[in-house]
């Protein structure tokens, strides 16, 4: 009889966040806006867009995006997990054996972000 017993630890730095604007004309590609692994955090002027002049609450610029701030280096939390690998064998006959195996995924339940829906 033989049992095994192992720990993989998984240690990454984080996912880039970007602002992706979309290309006109096409649906997969995009513009970085202030490049890569920046993230712009916009803001809306407040108020309805009126663009008759005649009509009450006359604005043209309302509702427009304005950028608030820009995140540089903007990244996800840093990934941590950790995996429990158990095996045991039990030996049947001179010739075959039984092997069991458990995998325990995510031991010390660490929550990470993988990705953001970057719209």
């Amino acid at each position: 009889m033989e049992t095994n017993l192992g720990l993989v630890q998984y240690a990454f730095q984080g996912t880039p966040i970007n602002t992706c604007l979309p290309v006109v004309g096409t649906s997969s590609a995009c513009q970085w806006a202030e490049g890569r692994g920046n993230l712009v955090v916009f803001n809306r002027t407040p108020g309805l867009y009126q663009p008759d002049s005649t009509k009450p609450n006359f604005c043209t610029t309302c509702g427009d995006f304005g950028v608030d701030h820009i995140v540089h280096d903007a990244r996800t939390d840093p990934y941590f997990q950790t995996d429990l690998v158990i095996t045991h064998q039990f030996k049947l006959t001179e010739r075959y054996s039984l092997k069991l195996g458990a995998n325990v995924y995510n031991l010390l339940n660490q929550h990470s972000a993988v990705a953001l829906n970057e719209t």
